[in-house]
């Protein structure tokens, strides 16, 4: 048979080209797939590199932020150099420098908001400018289309909403919230008009003081209400802030009921989950936790804890199978995340309220009215700074008759020794039995210890006026009645500058045994009854019952709401505490803005109180929803023009036009009421700022002089809390949270 060997070499040729063009398929897919992991891996390392390269421009920002707002403080103040840690007091100089100043754009509407990047800064020394552009953040958007809306910046809820009715889910501010404009970055720095050819970034930012709102981790109690109701009538801590006090629209939360107020079942909420195992609270039924009575006071038992910082939860369980704890919001997006769960239970806060709540809050327990005392000794003179208040849990070591043991710290913290054959205490001071006081110049610095009497003397005395030491053991005598359960009137024994000895009394409201004649005899209950607690004292305000011969008012108590050359009282409320722990939280700032903050603080405070047959306090009556609402308006258009320095400044807080009035009541008890609702919760000398910053790496397009022609490769936001001491400059404590959007 004939073969075709041409046919046969054409199909091989064939299959060969076949295999050719498979292989020149194959390898084209294969540098295709090389190119485009390439490109990948190229567009993903510039990607990280972008976003690492906006991470360290945001920390960078951050600290560029705190680090003005700490020149702000060394700036503004006189300088007082001291031999402790921190080793510099800065008083504010004038007295308004004790806040930080607010931009204009921080709108009157927007009571949290202290300033933001801004081109031409409204501020003047000692506050430093933003160094921000023309180029607003939200209006300008980037080359590639990149901007930060309205409603992102609103993400936090720290600035009211602009429609009341909107999903709780949309904070959308409102109008007058005037978006940051973008501070650009060069290899030297932030600068508001750099060439475009050098930037190598840009951030923006905001700063809302988190310090003038009420600390989640704290406030807020249970419902039923913990036992007894004096409990929060007579407040002392802002665990007892009655939060129904602030804003609320149930328009916003789907299914709710209609409403103005926050309800006690939102509250349940937060407070249920927060205190799970000191309530011992149950979800049953959805959405109400089922507490008793019992664990409700447990709850007030725990928050009432003289050495609590409120820091971190109490480390009981409960129900060992679920193992329930207690437990904080470690961030605002928590608090946030967990509020819109609540919405589906139409128990959720709006933005409105939200804009009132926080999560951190930090403060140093010590004075701000006790100026750094000169102590000097051969020759040398020391400064020393007053290192914390007085507990007033001490009183309780006053009884007659003491132990043994309790001698030491009875001579220690007050002075005394009790003198059995008289049935009386005894002064006695370091220098010895009897003498005097020393005046308030020489009182011991920290580590020698001033006691009881010494800083009630301090505290009363002027540049013009020095108490008298029998004057002084007598308020003390009478602040020791108050406090002990006993009707027998307190007498200290002490010596004149003569020698002789004399005899300073307290005051019961009854006391049959009261001596009535001789050359010193005790002094009568005033007219109209003598209030007693006849227990222990729940705050420093609650010293204002006790009876002082030279006080201006009518009640002849201590006085802690009028304002005038005679009164030398007020400033007993910054040298004594119910808690000394230091740091703590849940404090908040006297000079805030957030009246609904103060409204909640005050509401239910007691301004009247009802007496049994013996004039023993028994129960009070609160200050009112609407009189809350206006002393707090009240109280911030004051502070506004003159800041406080201190809580020595509540009572010329209180004598404010229209603040005094608006509590209801013009007795002074009633007028009080502001000092014992304030006066433990409220501080001055801490900046507890909230910095929110968004940080976007890039570069302007060549060749551009349009600073708008920027092209962002990455970004970074970050909610910086911090909390600054003012009158020490330093960082108290601060907390760093990543915005993930």
């Amino acid at each position: 048979m004939k073969h075709f060997t041409c046919l046969e070499h054409t199909q091989d040729k064939g299959a060969a080209l076949i295999i050719v063009l498979a292989f020149i398929v194959l390898l084209t897919a294969l540098v295709l797939a090389y190119f485009n992991r390439a490109t990948s891996d190229r567009q993903l390392a510039a990607g990280a590199f972008g976003d690492e390269a906006a991470d360290l421009l945001a920390r960078s920002a951050m600290s560029v932020v705190v680090g003005d707002f700490k020149q702000e403080i060394v700036e503004g103040s006189n300088p007082i150099p001291t031999n402790t840690t921190p080793a510099t007091y800065y008083s504010p100089s004038p007295n308004a420098n004790v806040v930080p100043q607010r931009d204009i754009a921080a709108s009157a509407e927007i009571p949290n908001l202290i300033r933001i990047s801004v081109r031409s800064d409204s501020l003047v020394p000692p506050a430093v400018g933003s160094r921000a552009s023309a180029v607003n953040s939200t209006n300008n958007p980037s080359l590639n289309g990149r901007l930060i809306s309205t409603s992102r910046w609103n993400k936090h809820c720290l600035v009211p909403m602009g429609d009341p009715g909107t999903a709780n889910t949309d904070p959308s501010p409102i109008p007058s919230f005037s978006p940051p404009d973008w501070v650009y970055v060069t290899a030297q720095g932030p600068t508001p008009a750099p060439s475009p050819a050098a930037v190598i970034g840009r951030y923006a930012y905001a700063v809302y003081d988190e310090g003038g709102l009420l600390d989640m981790n704290v406030a807020g109690f249970p419902n039923p209400t913990p036992s007894p109701s004096s409990l929060v009538g007579r407040k002392g801590i802002v665990t007892f802030a009655d939060m129904r006090a602030l804003p609320y629209n149930s328009a916003a939360i789907p299914g709710a009921t209609p409403s103005s107020a926050v309800s006690f079942t939102a509250l349940g909420q937060i407070v249920g989950w927060r205190n799970n195992a000191t309530l011992q609270a149950m979800p049953t039924p959805w959405p109400s936790w089922q507490v008793s009575q019992t664990n409700s006071n447990n709850f007030s038992n725990l928050y009432l804890s003289t050495s609590l910082d409120f820091t971190t939860p109490s480390t009981a369980t409960y129900n060992t199978a679920s193992k329930s704890t207690d437990q904080v919001f470690l961030s605002r997006a928590e608090l946030l995340n967990f509020n819109k769960f609540q919405i589906s239970s139409s128990s959720a806060f709006d933005s409105n309220t939200l804009a009132c709540i926080g999560t951190f809050s930090r403060d140093r327990n010590v004075p701000t009215c006790w100026l750094p005392q000169v102590k000097s000794s051969a020759g040398q003179s020391t400064v020393y700074p007053l290192s914390d208040r007085f507990l007033i849990l001490n009183l309780a070591s006053v009884v007659p008759n003491p132990s043994l043991p309790a001698y030491a710290t009875l001579k220690l913290k007050f002075g005394l020794q009790w003198i059995s054959s008289a049935n009386r205490w005894r002064y006695v001071t370091p220098t010895g039995v009897g003498n005097p006081a020393p005046p308030a110049q020489d009182i011991s610095p920290p580590g020698l210890g001033a006691d009881f009497f010494q800083l009630l003397r301090y505290a009363r005395s002027t540049s013009t006026y020095t108490p008298s030491l029998g004057e002084t053991l007598a308020i003390g005598a009478a602040i020791i009645d108050q406090y002990d359960p006993d009707t027998t009137t307190t007498q200290i024994e002490y010596a004149d500058q003569t020698g002789a000895t004399l005899i300073a009394y307290g005051m019961e409201a009854s006391d049959r045994n009261r001596p009535s004649g001789g050359t010193t005899p005790a002094p009568t209950p005033p007219t109209g009854g003598y209030p007693m607690w006849n227990q222990a004292l729940r705050n420093v305000g609650e010293f204002g019952y006790a009876y002082s011969a030279s006080s201006p008012n009518t009640d002849k108590t201590l006085d802690f709401f009028t304002s005038t050359s005679s009164n030398y009282d007020p400033r007993i409320l910054d040298l004594f505490t119910f808690n000394t722990a230091s740091p703590r939280a849940g404090q908040v700032n006297l000079n805030t803005r957030n009246e609904t903050v103060l409204a909640a603080i005050i509401r239910g405070a007691w301004k009247t109180t009802t007496t049994d047959a013996s004039n023993n306090i028994i129960g009070g009556t609160g200050v009112a929803s609407t009189n809350a609402a206006s002393v707090a308006g009240a109280i911030v258009a004051e502070t506004r023009n003159n800041p406080a320095l201190g809580r020595q400044d509540i009572a010329r807080i209180c004598a404010a036009n229209g603040v005094g009035s608006a509590i209801g009541s013009s007795m002074p008890e009633a007028r009080e009421a502001i000092a014992r609702a304030l006066g433990e919760v409220c501080t001055t000398r801490t900046w507890g700022l909230l910095i929110d910053v968004i940080a976007q790496s890039g570069r302007c397009k060549p060749n551009t002089t349009n600073l708008t022609d920027f092209a962002v490769d990455g970004e970074k936001r970050y909610w910086l809390h911090v909390a600054i001491d003012r009158f020490y400059g330093d960082i108290i404590d601060q907390q760093l949270e990543e915005v993930l959007e």
